[in-house]
Parts: C-alpha cells; sequence; structure tokens
C-alpha cells in the first residue's frame, strides 16, 4: 500500500533516423531491476504490477517463468497506496486517485483523476463501492470520473477496518467486532468476539487471521496465531498456533485468504515468517525482504526475486566491443551469444566461475577475494589467458597483462612482478580519473575535472606526465584508443587527436559539436567503429562517427526509447547488435532497425546457495547472503585459516527461502577466515577477509 507524486505518460517508441526518413517502432518488452522494485500487486489471470520509482511494470506470471508485458511510465514516491477496484487499477497519492482501466490484461490506460480530501486516511474496495476514512469517519463512497460521492456514512469510531465484503471487521484491543452490510447500504451488528490479550486482525475472501499477544506478568507472555472461517458472521476456528514468535512485537505485512506474512518488529528473530490458513508455517524470508501475497503465491523480493521459495534472476548481458563478443551472465555461469544471420543470438559454451565477475575492454575478469583471472573468448569458448593475485578490487582497475592502471581515489600504476602486482607510481592530482587507454608506450587517461593527460610507460618506469588538454570549466569523458586517433569529450564537443607521431605530443586535429545539450556522452569502440553513446531524458541516443574527406561526422544517429548500459553494442557484418532494458535491438551499421528480439524472462533457480560476502574484505561488518531450497537443519560456522571453529552464526532448522544475516566479529584479528554452510547434502565454504 504506497502513493504516488507526479503522472507522467508517454509511449515507449524507439526512433530510428537515416536522413530525414525516421523508422517508428514500438517498445513493449522491458524489464525493472528487482532492487528497484517497491512493491508487487498480483491481479487476475496470472497479472503481476511491479512499480519501481518511475513506472509500473505489467509482468505475466506463468508456471516457470515472469514476462514483463509492458511498461507504464510514472513517478513513485516511498509512500503510495494500490488498489483493485473491479476493472480499474487505483492509486492514491495525497490528494488523489489515479485510475487505470485493466480490463485490457496486458496494458494499462490512464482514464481519470479524482480529487480527494486532503484528510482522507485510509481507503478499501467494498463490493461496488469504496469505503473511505476520512475526519475519524467512515464512508461509504461511490467513484466517479470527477469526484467520491457519498452514499452512506457509517459511525463506528475512529478504528481501522478490515473488509471482506459484505462484512467490515476491526477491532478494539482484545475485541474483534463483525458488521454487515444489507440492500439499503446500512450495516448491523453481527458478532463479538473476545481473546485474551490484544490482538491484530486481517480478513480477506471468508477467512480471518488473528494474531495476539497476551501478557501474563512481567516476564512471561503468550502469543498465538488463529485462522477463522467467517460463515456468515460466525467465526469457526480452522487452525491455531500458539508461541510463534517468541521475545517479539510484530506487525501484518500482507496475507490473502491462504496465506498470512508476520514481520517482528523487536526481539532476537530477525525473519518474516509466512502462515498458512492452518496456521502453519510454510515459509520464512530475512528481515529486509519486501513480501506481497496472491492467494496462495508469495512474492518476496529485495536485490532478487523469490516466488514461493523459487528464486528467479533477470539475466545479465555483457558485450566485449573490442572483440565484438556478446556474453549471457546466469546463475555464476557465463554463455558465448553467438550472432546468427537471421538477426537471433545462440548461447552456448557455458564457463563456471566464483567470485565477482567484471568487464574489461578485451577480457572479462574474475576476482574471488584476491584470486583473480582473466578470460578470452575465442572460437572454441571461454578459456582462463591468466592467473594472478592482487589485494585490491578490480572494479575501477585497468587491466593490460603487464601492469595494471587503477582509477579509483587517484592514478596508479602497478608493475607486474611474477604472480603479483606492485605499485611503482601515483599521482594523487586525478582525484577523478576515469578508465585509461594504452598505445605503447604511453598511457592516456581523463579527469573529469582535470583534463586528459598522458604517460609514458615503458614497462620499467614511468615519466614524461604531459597535460595534453585542460578548460577550467571543461567537464571530461573516458578517452578512448582508435587506431592513430584519440577521442575525449570536453562539455559539448567531441575533440579527437592525432597519436600517430610518438614523438610529438598529441596534435589536435578535428572537433564536433553535440548537438544535444547533454554532458552523458561515453564512448563504444569496436574493432573497425566508434561509437558515441549519450542519454537524453532517459532515453539512449547512438551516433556513429565516420571520416570524410579528411574530416569527421557524426553520421548516424538512433533514439531508442529507452536507457542502454554505453557498452552493451555488437557489430557483426555490416550489423550492429544493441542490448538493453529486455530488449536486443538489430540495427544496420547505419543504424538503421532490422529486427528485435525480447529477452523478457526472468529464469528460475531453485537450490541451495551460499553468496559470497559483501563486502569484502570488510570492516567492521559483512552481509553473508544463502538461500535453502527446502526445509533443513542449518549450520552456518566462520573457522580460521588453521579449519578451527571460531563462531557459528546459524545451528537450527529454517524453512525453504532466502536469508541474510549481518556479521560482525566481537574478538578476531586481522586476516583471512572461511564460512561454511551446512544443509541437507549441501556443503559450500567461501573465504573473508577482516581487516581492523
Amino acid at each position: 500500500m504506497k502513493k504516488i507524486i507526479v503522472l507522467l505518460f508517454y509511449c515507449s517508441l524507439i526512433y530510428s533516423q537515416q536522413g530525414s526518413n525516421p523508422q517508428l517502432i514500438k517498445i513493449e518488452h522491458l524489464y525493472p531491476q528487482i532492487n528497484e522494485v517497491k512493491h508487487i500487486l498480483p491481479a487476475d489471470d496470472g497479472i503481476r504490477y511491479f512499480f519501481t520509482s518511475d513506472a509500473i511494470w505489467i509482468a505475466q506470471d506463468s508456471l516457470n517463468e515472469i514476462s514483463f508485458l509492458k511498461r507504464v511510465p510514472l513517478a513513485i514516491s516511498d509512500t503510495f497506496r494500490t488498489l483493485l477496484h473491479q476493472n480499474l487499477l487505483i492509486i492514491s497519492q495525497k490528494d488523489s486517485l489515479f485510475c487505470f482501466d485493466k480490463s485490457d490484461k496486458k496494458n494499462l490506460t490512464f482514464i481519470y483523476k479524482v480529487k480527494m480530501p486532503s484528510n482522507l486516511s485510509d481507503i478499501d474496495d467494498f463490493g461496488n463501492h469504496l469505503i473511505v476514512k476520512i475526519n475519524n469517519r467512515h464512508h461509504l463512497v461511490l467513484l466517479t470520473e470527477d469526484s467520491l460521492m457519498i452514499k452512506k456514512t457509517y459511525d463506528i469510531g475512529n478504528i481501522e477496518i478490515d473488509t471482506d465484503y459484505p462484512f467490515i471487521i476491526f477491532k478494539e484491543s482484545n475485541k474483534l467486532y463483525i458488521y454487515k452490510m444489507i440492500s439499503d447500504l446500512s450495516i448491523y451488528f453481527v458478532n463479538i468476539k473476545s481473546f485474551n490479550g490484544n490482538i491484530e486482525i486481517a480478513a480477506r475472501d471468508g477467512k480471518v487471521f488473528v494474531s495476539e499477544i497476551y501478557i501474563i506478568n512481567t516476564y512471561n507472555k503468550e502469543e498465538n496465531l488463529y485462522s477463522f472461517k467467517n460463515i456468515e458472521g460466525e467465526l469457526i476456528q480452522i487452525g491455531y498456533r500458539t508461541g510463534m514468535m517468541m521475545d517479539n512485537k510484530y506487525l501484518i505485512t500482507a496475507y490473502s485468504s491462504s496465506l498470512l506474512a508476520l514481520k517482528p518488529t523487536t526481539g532476537i528473530n530477525n525473519e518474516i515468517r509466512i502462515f498458512s490458513d492452518l496456521c502453519n508455517l510454510v515459509y520464512s524470508y530475512s528481515m529486509d525482504t519486501k513480501v506481497s501475497i496472491s492467494d496462495s503465491t508469495v512474492y518476496a523480493y529485495s536485490s532478487s526475486l523469490f516466488i514461493n521459495n523459487k528464486k528467479y534472476e533477470i539475466p545479465n548481458y555483457i558485450s566485449i566491443p573490442l572483440k565484438n563478443k556478446l556474453i549471457l551472465d546466469k546463475n555464476k555461469v557465463i554463455y558465448a551469444g553467438e550472432l546468427l544471420s537471421d538477426n537471433s543470438i545462440n548461447y552456448e559454451y557455458p564457463f563456471h566461475y566464483t567470485g565477482n565477475l567484471i568487464k574489461a575492454d578485451s577480457f572479462l575478469l574474475v576476482q574471488d577475494n584476491g584470486s583473480c583471472k582473466a578470460i578470452m573468448l575465442n572460437q572454441n569458448g571461454f578459456s582462463v589467458c591468466d592467473s594472478f593475485f592482487h589485494a585490491y578490487l578490480l572494479n575501477n582497475t585497468d587491466y593490460y597483462e603487464s601492469f595494471l592502471v587503477s582509477h579509483a581515489n587517484r592514478f596508479e600504476i602497478f608493475k607486474r612482478n611474477q604472480n603479483n602486482y606492485q605499485s611503482i607510481y601515483s599521482d594523487n592530482e586525478l582525484t577523478s580519473a576515469l578508465k585509461s587507454s594504452y598505445k605503447y608506450p604511453y598511457i592516456y587517461i581523463s579527469d573529469m575535472s582535470k583534463g586528459l593527460y598522458r604517460y609514458k610507460y615503458d614497462g620499467i618506469s614511468v615519466s614524461g606526465k604531459i597535460k595534453v588538454r585542460y578548460n577550467p570549466s571543461g567537464k571530461y569523458s573516458r578517452c578512448v584508443i582508435n587506431g592513430s586517433n584519440l577521442f575525449v569529450i570536453e562539455n559539448k564537443k567531441v575533440l579527437i587527436y592525432d597519436i600517430s607521431n610518438l614523438e610529438l605530443t598529441p596534435l589536435l586535429t578535428d572537433s564536433l559539436t553535440l548537438e544535444m545539450i547533454n554532458h552523458l556522452w561515453e564512448f563504444v569502440i569496436t574493432e573497425s567503429n566508434v561509437y558515441l553513446k549519450g542519454s537524453v531524458e532517459d532515453k539512449t541516443v547512438i551516433s556513429r562517427l565516420m571520416k570524410k574527406n579528411d574530416k569527421w561526422e557524426l553520421k548516424y544517429y538512433f533514439n531508442l526509447g529507452y536507457f542502454l548500459e554505453p557498452s552493451n553494442l555488437v557489430e557483426d557484418n555490416k550489423r550492429v547488435l544493441i542490448i538493453g532494458n529486455g530488449k536486443a535491438v538489430w540495427v544496420k551499421d547505419t543504424l538503421a532497425v532490422l529486427s528485435q528480439k525480447d529477452i523478457t524472462h526472468l529464469i528460475q533457480i531453485e537450490d541451495f546457495r551460499l553468496e559470497q560476502n559483501y563486502p569484502n574484505p570488510f570492516n567492521p561488518s559483512t552481509k553473508i547472503s544463502y538461500s535453502i531450497a527446502k526445509r533443513s537443519r542449518v549450520s552456518l560456522k566462520i573457522y580460521d585459516i588453521m579449519g578451527r571453529e571460531i563462531e557459528t552464526l546459524i545451528d537450527k532448522d529454517q524453512e525453504k527461502g532466502a536469508y541474510e544475516i549481518d556479521y560482525t566479529p566481537k574478538n578476531l584479528s586481522s586476516g583471512i577466515y572461511f564460512y561454511t554452510l551446512n544443509a541437507e547434502n549441501y556443503r559450500e565454504t567461501k573465504k573473508l577477509i577482516f581487516l581492523k
């Protein structure tokens, strides 16, 4: 239940322009990033609405996958409320209701906006009507195109109610009250039921859940869960559970007639627990998980999406433009993408890895703690072409085999010494350095605000630092090399330097003005071409740099209706493949659209798994995540490098689901340790590094 601030609408379109003949293609199939999902609202016939900060995503839930059908752009605040009413999806915010027609299962059509009283504090579906709470009074209203028409006012006090048409159910302290609406729209008292302690209630489709806390004395209390069938106002008990969440206060966060989610707010228990209508514990999830429930299905989502106990992930597509290679990364397995003549993609040569995958210009790098590998893709698949050790994260490091260039907080060069790299040069002047480019014997690197630099590195020492370009008001992009030309963006200009003569300072030979006002331009370099990628109003623009009669020009513009990563571009036989946000778009090298291929499916993962802790190395704390495929006895323990047990983090039975714990060592010294997960017949160990 949440609120929106601004509502924006546009048709998701691709504009492919070659000269003055634009081609228009509708974009329908995109996907959101799961860690950005604020709420999932289940609807009928397997349709699910995923709410992110900038859109509603319409999804179809089938047996083995989720397909995203359409993106409806809008802006969503942190607090908004959603409601399904007849053929409408209603979203409330502050003083307005935004109403969408959802009768077309694969579409949402905005139809009208209704002004609400500013003091409206609650709204619920109730048959053909809505029940709203205004000024602490409840009103039965009809929704029209311009107003909420009050049909009846119910004086039942300043309380929170739950509705299960034709019943209104609410609680006061330890009592549950049931009222029923009759033909004249008035309500009458039907039943009251008393409990020992304070209660929370949830009612849906003829079922009522009641959670109870009964304080016996200072040291003792009972925590109970009841479930009832509501038969014409009479509550028939069908489930009961006692002592369900000791030492906790808890909230009902989601429910259906079949399932109830309880989230603890205090105490030692750190799990969200899901109970059936018989009060049996069926699933549990880590505390940072958001939960939505539809009938007998639970949607649990944080960084990943779980449907009940099955994990779904969006595939990650990686391109290495310099090698014209496309790679699919899925569940710690990478696949080589073969670009076929019919504009489709065939994935083959699976390669398993552990640790973090990092894309370099010509390679893939894998880093598992300090152990690193360079992976090359050729005609026969993937192969490890280099192994080395590096204690620092490679995310902001450029790999050149015999040396590394770091641009994390400063410019720094590390020289290869057998299996390690040692720092031989650093420059603290470049605090916002970007990725480097190298053409023997020079390293070229730009700083976002301090300009373009060249350093001479002959494999032994660094010398001859030259400031190639600096403008006090300039904002700079990464510099790239193609042949004998060096490219860099300064504000709205593409600067092109000739670097063919190694004895001379780079010579500025051309300058192109970027017509669109945007400083978020990036270069994409392939084996034969230079492309420019920019983001304009959350859309991606791609242009190709071409040289004609010794002059450079931006030849073609391609305006996509969505944002995509700058490097997800591959050339092949006069074709360009652009991948982003769930769409694979084939274009000619003149940037005219050939065809599109949908890549919108979430992929199901159903297994036990132990993730790498993050951050690593760490101080003072780190997160350890793991997944349990079925109810099991679970142990998670810390060991030192000699194999001695240091600490037990988990040792108990756990339901199937995903878990995450925060680990803060108490009396450990700096060093390398190991953590091991045992569950059922599954056992896995990973390494962590603690730095004081």
